[in-house]
């Protein structure tokens, strides 16, 4: 028996095996077939999908993107199953109005406030590993007044620099 012929397909079959695994490390749904819509209609309706990264959309949808109230999850390796990481309004694919999002990890709630096409954008309220929080305005993502809640009647302002720039 030729021995060299039998090692090649031996180290063949394992680099097809490490490959899948190295690649189901990232997309378990991608692996298993389970992608593509799974309920309802992911064109115009109520769906589910799951996509080859390994997100899951259930909600609404319009034009064949997320759109109106939705909730989107990924899938958590260690447990093997889905971890929400965001609920609220979507709008042609992207966050956009009220929404909630959450840490992958640990599940707990990351930011609650307004989107705008996918950043955080008008007020809302981020919250930090350590505990910490910030609230305010939110302007593309970025921070851009920062507000501390002293009571129901008073707002104490702690502005940050935020420019303007216009045309003379």
């Amino acid at each position: 028996m030729d021995y060299k012929y039998l090692f090649k397909a031996i180290r063949l079959n394992f680099s097809i095996i490490t490959f899948i695994t190295f690649t189901c490390g990232f997309s378990i749904a991608g692996c298993l077939g389970e992608t593509g819509c799974i309920k309802g209609s992911c064109i115009d309706g109520i769906g589910t999908k799951i996509f080859y990264d390994g997100r899951k959309y259930e909600g609404e949808w319009n034009n064949e993107k997320p759109d109106g109230y939705g909730k989107e999850y990924r899938f958590y390796h260690s447990t093997k199953s889905f971890r929400i990481t965001y609920h609220g309004r979507w709008l042609n694919g992207k966050r956009h109005g009220q929404g909630t999002s959450y840490d992958y990890h640990s599940n707990k709630v990351r930011y609650r406030g307004e989107w705008k096409n996918g950043e955080k954008d008008g007020f809302g309220i981020n919250t930090y590993y350590n505990g910490k929080t910030q609230r305010g305005l939110w302007k593309d993502g970025f921070l851009d007044k920062e507000m501390q809640l002293e009571d129901k009647n008073y707002i104490n302002y702690t502005l940050k620099l935020s420019l303007t720039l216009t045309k003379a």
